[in-house]
């Protein structure tokens, strides 16, 4: 697998490829908590599926549950999506009044 992803990152023009950090393959959410906080990731980038199981309908999917266990702001990529300029980011969050941010 990290023979593939050189692969891939090789393959994008180098002013788009900015800085990786860490690669994880197939591991859970618990994993890759793990190695974020190792590493002092500071950004997870996960990309969705194309089509999803009923496993994944009934339990959700590893990225659904990565955000909401990481404390790690976390880039969801959706099936498909073609690389683009970001220029504008939109930042929901729950918190209310009585939260603070650290």
């Amino acid at each position: 697998m990290q023979t593939h992803l050189e692969e891939i990152i090789q393959a994008l023009p180098k002013e788009n490829r900015g800085h990786i950090h860490a690669k994880e393959g197939g591991g859970i959410p618990e994993q890759l908590m793990t190695t974020a906080k190792e590493n002092d990731i500071d950004l997870i980038v996960m990309g969705l599926r194309k089509k999803y199981s009923l496993i994944d309908r009934f339990f959700g999917t590893i990225s659904a549950r990565m955000v909401n266990i990481l404390e790690i702001p976390i880039m969801v990529i959706p099936y498909g999506a073609r690389y683009a300029e970001i220029k504008d980011i939109l930042f929901p969050t729950a918190m209310t009044s009585n939260n603070t941010l650290l």
